[in-house]
């Protein structure tokens, strides 16, 4: 063998070695020598839950220095939304929500984690906190603290006095972190068209239309009182419990918002009540159109 090939032979030795003492250096003097690393395969965050389970939800994740949060409560067909303002969800959504929630699997785990070394997680200022209610009573906590060295994986702990923190891949948490009119239900009216009893609608002008329906027959009850097509109406019911929201923005009530929006004066007045306890009345105002579409 030559000279140059055996001082190539040796400095590549001596370049693993080196590589070696480095590698033995961090595990056993850099990285906390209490936590330990389980290759126990991936572990379901959710495990022994089922989707039935569930009865409600609260989310806050961050975004920057804001902080966003829905909470979600179950009903016996579908969902509301309880924060940040109250009304029917748009159960597709949150069916969504709950499918990535039980399908969120740690890659890793690390064990012996102490309270005093949260912060080195991000676990003081959390990406996502999830609260998933389950109908036994019982809730599970799931804290995202910070990005974990790997791209795109979160620290996360089930439950605030854990001392195990999961690897979880941060796409899991994709559903869990938009905002709160994702949820909510696309239609303007969001109930049953068939369930519907009353309808009011009142003009611009005061004049104002009701309907009543009683003895599977439905009837005009003012401005006078007179038998009309059950066909007809119902086809109008269908109508305006699909109208769609092209735009959702939730805003305090205030006179001057009201105004502005020409709702202090709207162009109609539309009142649906439902027999269904869980749709109840809903009360639609009706302005001018938005820049003139």
């Amino acid at each position: 063998m030559k000279k140059s090939q055996q001082k190539l032979v040796i400095n590549l030795v001596l370049l693993f070695g080196a590589l070696l003492i480095l590698g033995g250096f961090y595990l056993f003097f850099v990285q906390p020598a209490n936590l330990k690393k389980k290759d126990w395969g991936k572990i379901q965050l959710l495990s022994g839950v089922t989707k039935s389970d569930i009865t409600a939800l609260d989310i806050m994740f961050t975004q920057l220095s804001n902080t966003f949060g829905v909470a979600l409560t179950k009903l016996t067909n579908g969902w509301n939304v309880t924060h940040p303002y109250k009304t029917l969800a748009y159960s597709a959504e949150v069916e969504k929500l709950i499918d990535d929630l039980m399908a969120a699997k740690s890659d890793d785990i690390l064990t012996n984690v102490t309270s005093d070394q949260f912060k080195e997680f991000g676990f003081d200022k959390p990406i996502d906190v999830i609260d998933v209610y389950l109908a036994n009573g019982k809730k599970v906590n799931i804290i995202n603290g910070g990005f974990a060295p790997v791209d795109n994986y979160y620290y996360t702990m089930l439950n605030h006095d854990s001392n195990n923190i999961y690897i979880v891949y941060a796409y899991m948490f994709s559903s869990s972190e938009r905002y709160a009119d994702i949820y909510i239900q696309r239609n303007i009216f969001s109930l049953k068209a068939t369930a519907v009893t009353n309808v009011t609608i009142v003009a611009m002008d005061g004049k104002e239309y009701r309907l009543g329906y009683t003895a599977n027959q439905w009837t005009l009850v003012q401005p006078k009182k007179m038998i009309v097509d059950n066909y007809a109406v119902q086809r109008k019911i269908l109508e305006f419990t699909a109208l769609p929201l092209v735009q959702f923005a939730s805003y305090e009530r205030t006179p001057e918002l009201i105004k502005q929006y020409g709702l202090d004066k709207p162009k109609y007045l539309v009142k649906l009540v439902s027999s269904l306890p869980e749709d109840g009345t809903k009360l639609v105002y009706i302005s001018g159109m938005t820049n003139g579409n």
